[in-house]
Protein backbone atom coordinates (compact mmCIF):
# COMPACT_ATOMS: atom_id res chain seq x y z
CA UNK A 1 0.00 0.00 0.00
CA UNK A 2 2.89 2.35 0.70
CA UNK A 3 4.18 1.73 -2.84
CA UNK A 4 0.76 2.52 -4.27
CA UNK A 5 0.62 5.78 -2.28
CA UNK A 6 4.04 6.82 -3.57
CA UNK A 7 3.01 6.13 -7.16
CA UNK A 8 -0.21 8.07 -6.66
CA UNK A 9 1.70 11.06 -5.31
CA UNK A 10 4.11 10.92 -8.24
CA UNK A 11 1.21 10.85 -10.69
CA UNK A 12 -0.61 13.62 -8.85
CA UNK A 13 -3.48 11.41 -7.66
CA UNK A 14 -5.04 12.41 -4.34
CA UNK A 15 -5.22 9.72 -1.61
CA UNK A 16 -8.43 7.74 -2.09
CA UNK A 17 -9.67 4.45 -0.68
CA UNK A 18 -11.86 4.01 -3.75
CA UNK A 19 -8.91 4.38 -6.13
CA UNK A 20 -6.90 1.96 -3.95
CA UNK A 21 -9.66 -0.65 -4.31
CA UNK A 22 -9.82 -0.16 -8.08
CA UNK A 23 -6.03 -0.53 -8.35
CA UNK A 24 -6.03 -3.60 -6.10
CA UNK A 25 -8.78 -5.37 -8.04
CA UNK A 26 -7.15 -4.55 -11.37
CA UNK A 27 -3.73 -5.70 -10.16
CA UNK A 28 -5.16 -8.99 -8.90
CA UNK A 29 -6.95 -9.58 -12.21
CA UNK A 30 -3.83 -9.16 -14.32
CA UNK A 31 -1.69 -11.11 -11.84
CA UNK A 32 -4.15 -14.02 -12.03
CA UNK A 33 -4.25 -13.73 -15.82
CA UNK A 34 -0.47 -14.03 -16.06
CA UNK A 35 -0.24 -16.83 -13.48
CA UNK A 36 -2.97 -18.81 -15.24
CA UNK A 37 -0.49 -19.48 -18.06
CA UNK A 38 1.48 -21.65 -15.65
CA UNK A 39 -0.21 -25.09 -15.63
CA UNK A 40 0.48 -25.92 -11.98
CA UNK A 41 -0.71 -22.53 -10.74
CA UNK A 42 -3.75 -22.58 -13.02
CA UNK A 43 -4.93 -25.76 -11.29
CA UNK A 44 -4.74 -24.01 -7.90
CA UNK A 45 -6.74 -20.91 -8.87
CA UNK A 46 -10.16 -22.56 -8.27
CA UNK A 47 -9.20 -22.66 -4.60
CA UNK A 48 -9.85 -18.90 -4.62
CA UNK A 49 -13.37 -19.22 -6.06
CA UNK A 50 -16.43 -19.46 -3.80
CA UNK A 51 -18.10 -22.82 -4.41
CA UNK A 52 -21.72 -23.31 -3.32
CA UNK A 53 -21.41 -26.81 -1.84
CA UNK A 54 -20.87 -26.84 1.94
CA UNK A 55 -18.20 -29.54 1.72
CA UNK A 56 -16.14 -27.50 -0.74
CA UNK A 57 -16.48 -24.36 1.34
CA UNK A 58 -15.41 -26.07 4.56
CA UNK A 59 -12.19 -27.19 2.85
CA UNK A 60 -11.47 -23.66 1.56
CA UNK A 61 -13.14 -21.14 3.91
CA UNK A 62 -10.77 -18.35 2.76
CA UNK A 63 -12.67 -18.33 -0.54
CA UNK A 64 -15.44 -16.31 1.15
CA UNK A 65 -12.97 -13.42 1.02
CA UNK A 66 -10.77 -14.18 -1.99
CA UNK A 67 -13.68 -14.60 -4.43
CA UNK A 68 -14.39 -10.87 -4.10
CA UNK A 69 -11.16 -9.99 -5.91
CA UNK A 70 -11.49 -12.59 -8.68
CA UNK A 71 -13.25 -11.76 -11.94
CA UNK A 72 -14.49 -13.92 -14.81
CA UNK A 73 -13.11 -11.67 -17.53
CA UNK A 74 -11.97 -8.16 -18.42
CA UNK A 75 -15.46 -6.77 -19.02
CA UNK A 76 -16.67 -8.26 -15.73
CA UNK A 77 -13.85 -6.37 -14.01
CA UNK A 78 -14.45 -3.19 -16.04
CA UNK A 79 -18.15 -3.00 -15.20
CA UNK A 80 -17.57 -3.44 -11.48
CA UNK A 81 -14.68 -0.98 -11.34
CA UNK A 82 -16.54 1.75 -13.26
CA UNK A 83 -19.45 1.58 -10.81
CA UNK A 84 -17.08 1.48 -7.85
CA UNK A 85 -15.00 4.41 -9.05
CA UNK A 86 -17.80 6.84 -9.97
CA UNK A 87 -20.15 6.10 -7.07
CA UNK A 88 -17.41 5.30 -4.55
CA UNK A 89 -15.50 8.55 -5.04
CA UNK A 90 -18.74 10.49 -4.64
CA UNK A 91 -19.62 8.71 -1.39
CA UNK A 92 -16.05 8.86 -0.08
CA UNK A 93 -16.13 12.67 -0.28
CA UNK A 94 -19.08 12.58 2.11
CA UNK A 95 -18.22 9.86 4.63
CA UNK A 96 -14.52 9.08 4.24
CA UNK A 97 -12.43 6.22 2.87
CA UNK A 98 -12.62 3.91 5.90
CA UNK A 99 -16.35 3.49 5.37
CA UNK A 100 -15.82 2.71 1.66
CA UNK A 101 -13.43 -0.10 2.57
CA UNK A 102 -15.92 -1.53 5.05
CA UNK A 103 -18.82 -1.33 2.63
CA UNK A 104 -16.84 -3.03 -0.12
CA UNK A 105 -15.41 -5.88 1.95
CA UNK A 106 -18.41 -6.62 4.18
CA UNK A 107 -20.83 -6.18 1.28
CA UNK A 108 -18.84 -8.83 -0.57
CA UNK A 109 -18.84 -11.13 2.46
CA UNK A 110 -22.61 -10.70 2.81
CA UNK A 111 -23.03 -11.61 -0.85
CA UNK A 112 -20.96 -14.76 -0.40
CA UNK A 113 -22.88 -15.86 2.67
CA UNK A 114 -26.27 -15.40 1.01
CA UNK A 115 -24.98 -17.35 -2.00
CA UNK A 116 -23.96 -20.26 0.24
CA UNK A 117 -27.15 -20.35 2.28
CA UNK A 118 -29.46 -19.95 -0.72
CA UNK A 119 -27.89 -22.76 -2.73
CA UNK A 120 -27.89 -25.13 0.24
CA UNK A 121 -31.17 -24.29 1.96
CA UNK A 122 -33.65 -22.89 -0.60
CA UNK A 123 -35.46 -25.40 -2.85
CA UNK A 124 -35.64 -22.98 -5.80
CA UNK A 125 -31.87 -23.17 -6.19
CA UNK A 126 -31.50 -26.93 -5.70
CA UNK A 127 -31.78 -27.57 -9.45
CA UNK A 128 -29.43 -24.75 -10.46
CA UNK A 129 -25.90 -25.54 -11.69
CA UNK A 130 -23.50 -25.57 -8.73
CA UNK A 131 -21.04 -23.18 -10.36
CA UNK A 132 -18.49 -21.24 -8.28
CA UNK A 133 -18.91 -17.49 -7.85
CA UNK A 134 -16.35 -14.73 -8.40
CA UNK A 135 -16.50 -10.95 -8.53
CA UNK A 136 -16.79 -7.76 -6.51
CA UNK A 137 -20.45 -7.14 -7.35
CA UNK A 138 -21.68 -7.56 -3.76
CA UNK A 139 -19.24 -4.97 -2.41
CA UNK A 140 -19.87 -2.58 -5.30
CA UNK A 141 -23.64 -2.82 -4.80
CA UNK A 142 -23.18 -2.10 -1.09
CA UNK A 143 -21.40 1.15 -2.03
CA UNK A 144 -24.15 2.08 -4.51
CA UNK A 145 -26.97 1.50 -2.01
CA UNK A 146 -25.12 3.33 0.75
CA UNK A 147 -24.69 6.35 -1.52
CA UNK A 148 -28.36 6.24 -2.48
CA UNK A 149 -29.54 6.03 1.13
CA UNK A 150 -27.09 8.67 2.34
CA UNK A 151 -27.92 11.19 -0.43
CA UNK A 152 -30.91 9.85 -2.40
CA UNK A 153 -31.56 12.97 -4.49
CA UNK A 154 -27.97 13.54 -5.55
CA UNK A 155 -28.00 13.77 -9.35
CA UNK A 156 -25.32 12.37 -11.61
CA UNK A 157 -25.17 12.57 -15.40
CA UNK A 158 -24.88 9.27 -17.26
CA UNK A 159 -22.50 9.65 -20.20
CA UNK A 160 -22.33 13.31 -19.22
CA UNK A 161 -25.83 13.90 -20.61
CA UNK A 162 -28.66 11.96 -18.88
CA UNK A 163 -29.46 13.24 -15.35
CA UNK A 164 -30.50 10.59 -12.83
CA UNK A 165 -30.72 10.59 -9.05
CA UNK A 166 -28.85 8.03 -6.98
CA UNK A 167 -32.05 6.59 -5.53
CA UNK A 168 -33.26 5.62 -9.01
CA UNK A 169 -29.93 4.01 -9.90
CA UNK A 170 -30.14 1.91 -6.74
CA UNK A 171 -33.82 1.05 -7.34
CA UNK A 172 -33.17 -0.07 -10.93
CA UNK A 173 -30.25 -2.25 -9.83
CA UNK A 174 -32.22 -3.95 -7.05
CA UNK A 175 -35.41 -4.46 -9.09
CA UNK A 176 -33.51 -5.91 -12.06
CA UNK A 177 -31.80 -8.42 -9.75
CA UNK A 178 -35.09 -9.40 -8.14
CA UNK A 179 -36.78 -9.91 -11.52
CA UNK A 180 -33.91 -12.02 -12.83
CA UNK A 181 -33.54 -14.18 -9.74
CA UNK A 182 -34.16 -17.86 -10.39
CA UNK A 183 -33.74 -17.77 -14.18
CA UNK A 184 -30.48 -19.72 -13.96
CA UNK A 185 -28.49 -17.09 -15.88
CA UNK A 186 -26.55 -15.44 -13.03
CA UNK A 187 -28.32 -16.34 -9.81
CA UNK A 188 -25.13 -16.28 -7.75
CA UNK A 189 -24.27 -12.77 -8.88
CA UNK A 190 -27.82 -11.54 -8.31
CA UNK A 191 -27.85 -12.98 -4.81
CA UNK A 192 -24.54 -11.22 -4.11
CA UNK A 193 -26.00 -7.94 -5.42
CA UNK A 194 -29.05 -8.21 -3.18
CA UNK A 195 -27.03 -9.10 -0.08
CA UNK A 196 -24.62 -6.23 -0.77
CA UNK A 197 -27.57 -3.89 -1.24
CA UNK A 198 -29.01 -4.96 2.10
CA UNK A 199 -25.71 -4.44 3.87
CA UNK A 200 -25.21 -0.99 2.30
CA UNK A 201 -28.68 0.07 3.42
CA UNK A 202 -28.17 -1.20 6.98
CA UNK A 203 -24.71 0.33 7.21
CA UNK A 204 -26.02 3.86 6.63
CA UNK A 205 -28.78 3.30 9.19
CA UNK A 206 -26.02 2.18 11.58
CA UNK A 207 -24.07 5.38 10.87
CA UNK A 208 -27.18 7.42 11.64
CA UNK A 209 -27.68 5.60 14.94
CA UNK A 210 -31.03 4.14 13.87
CA UNK A 211 -29.80 0.54 14.28
CA UNK A 212 -26.76 -1.14 15.82
CA UNK A 213 -24.60 -3.50 13.78
CA UNK A 214 -22.01 -5.79 15.40
CA UNK A 215 -18.62 -4.12 15.89
CA UNK A 216 -16.61 -4.03 12.66
CA UNK A 217 -12.79 -4.04 12.46
CA UNK A 218 -11.19 -0.61 12.49
CA UNK A 219 -11.06 2.43 14.70
CA UNK A 220 -13.85 2.35 17.24
CA UNK A 221 -16.14 5.35 17.54
CA UNK A 222 -19.17 6.28 19.54
CA UNK A 223 -22.39 5.65 17.63
CA UNK A 224 -24.50 8.59 16.52
CA UNK A 225 -27.51 8.61 18.79
CA UNK A 226 -30.89 10.17 18.13
CA UNK A 227 -31.62 13.39 20.05
CA UNK A 228 -34.32 13.01 22.67
CA UNK A 229 -36.23 16.26 23.18
CA UNK A 230 -38.14 16.83 26.39
CA UNK A 231 -41.17 18.88 25.34
CA UNK A 232 -41.77 20.02 28.93
CA UNK A 233 -38.49 21.96 28.97
CA UNK A 234 -38.56 25.55 27.70
CA UNK A 235 -35.74 25.00 25.23
CA UNK A 236 -37.38 21.95 23.63
CA UNK A 237 -39.25 23.96 21.01
CA UNK A 238 -36.13 25.81 19.86
CA UNK A 239 -34.18 22.55 19.53
CA UNK A 240 -36.95 21.01 17.46
CA UNK A 241 -37.08 24.10 15.26
CA UNK A 242 -33.34 23.87 14.62
CA UNK A 243 -33.71 20.15 13.90
CA UNK A 244 -36.49 20.71 11.34
CA UNK A 245 -34.82 23.69 9.65
CA UNK A 246 -33.42 22.99 6.19
CA UNK A 247 -29.64 23.61 6.15
CA UNK A 248 -28.40 26.40 3.91
CA UNK A 249 -25.64 25.94 1.35
CA UNK A 250 -22.99 27.69 3.46
CA UNK A 251 -23.54 25.21 6.31
CA UNK A 252 -23.33 22.25 3.95
CA UNK A 253 -20.16 23.56 2.29
CA UNK A 254 -18.49 24.09 5.68
CA UNK A 255 -19.32 20.55 6.75
CA UNK A 256 -18.05 19.06 3.47
CA UNK A 257 -14.81 21.04 3.84
CA UNK A 258 -14.38 19.60 7.32
CA UNK A 259 -14.96 16.07 6.00
CA UNK A 260 -12.33 16.57 3.30
CA UNK A 261 -9.80 17.78 5.87
CA UNK A 262 -10.48 15.50 8.85
CA UNK A 263 -12.90 12.76 7.75
CA UNK A 264 -16.53 12.04 8.56
CA UNK A 265 -15.89 10.95 12.14
CA UNK A 266 -14.53 14.40 13.03
CA UNK A 267 -18.04 15.88 12.72
CA UNK A 268 -20.07 16.67 15.79
CA UNK A 269 -23.47 15.09 16.31
CA UNK A 270 -25.20 18.30 15.21
CA UNK A 271 -23.08 18.51 12.04
CA UNK A 272 -23.91 14.90 11.13
CA UNK A 273 -27.61 15.55 11.61
CA UNK A 274 -27.35 18.69 9.48
CA UNK A 275 -25.73 16.66 6.70
CA UNK A 276 -28.41 13.96 6.89
CA UNK A 277 -31.18 16.59 6.73
CA UNK A 278 -29.51 18.08 3.66
CA UNK A 279 -29.33 14.67 1.96
CA UNK A 280 -33.05 14.08 2.56
CA UNK A 281 -34.16 17.50 1.35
Amino acid sequence: METINRLKLRWGIAPSATVDLVILNTAVFFAVLILSWIPFVNELLPLLYLKPAWNDFLWQPWSLFTYIFMHAGFFHLLGNMLWLYFIGTLLEDLIGGRHINRLFVFGGLAGGLLFLFAYNLLPMFSSQPMSPMVGASGGVTAVILAAAVFSPRYTIYLFGVVPIQLRWIAAIRVVSDLLGLGDGMNDGGQLAHLAGAGFGYLYVLHMRGQIRLPSLPGKKRKPIRNIKVNINRPEGGSKQARKDRRPNQDEIDAILDKINQSGYDSLSREEKETLFRASDS
